[in-house]
């Protein structure tokens, strides 16, 4: 079974890939919000890690939360495209252990794009990628938006192994949550704390 993180990791490839898809739907005009105000501080606590991390880089995701009913279906082949955007945030590095960046919920502003009705956005997650000069691992946990304005707390979970992996084929682990983590290896892991706190205007 797929972690929740994994899970939202591939979601979000199948929302760019069908976004990218043929359509009959003129290219949108996807507008930034000039007033955007829903703004969270996220912290990222590295525990049980021997050593730090190079580097670290946040993305947040968007996706339209009601395209099947604000987007045209293809005129050929019925398949209804999702919109979805990537957008960078920066991950400032605090201590070893701690890294603090700011996302925006309300980044988007909803529209009309294919006259079916206004197109609402959501950030359905914020995605952080950490990364180890040489190794082919990149850690990227990831809190939904759930629990980004709900300020709560999320812990995810890595092999420690990896940290010192000398595999030079790169691939992504977005960790798990402790109760998909085998009981037998739960002594070989670290895991990295991501919460939230909401930013008043």
């Amino acid at each position: 079974m797929l972690s929740r993180v994994t899970a939202v990791l591939l979601f979000s490839l199948v929302l760019i890939t069908s976004g990218c898809g043929a359509s009959t739907m003129k290219t949108p005009d996807i507008k930034p919000n000039p007033n955007a105000k829903q703004r969270y501080e996220i912290t990222i606590t590295v525990h049980g890690a021997p050593r730090g991390f190079d580097t670290a880089e946040g993305t947040m995701i968007y996706e339209v939360q009601n395209s099947s009913t604000c987007v045209r279906p293809d005129a050929f082949s019925g398949h209804q495209s999702n919109l979805a955007k990537f957008i960078p945030f920066e991950l400032k590095r605090v201590d070893d252990h701690t890294y603090k960046g700011t996302v925006v919920t309300d980044y988007f502003l909803d529209a009309d794009y294919d006259g079916m009705g206004v197109c609402h956005w959501i950030m359905s997650s914020a995605l952080s990628s950490f990364k180890i000069n040489g190794n082919g691992v990149d850690f990227g946990p990831s809190i939904l938006h759930e629990d980004v304005v709900a300020e709560r707390s999320v812990d995810v979970y890595f092999p420690l192994a990896e940290l010192s992996s000398d595999d030079h084929q790169k691939y992504g682990d977005g960790g798990q949550s402790l109760a998909d983590v085998s009981p037998k290896i739960r002594n070989a892991v670290f895991y990295m704390t991501l919460s939230s706190r909401k930013v008043m205007p």
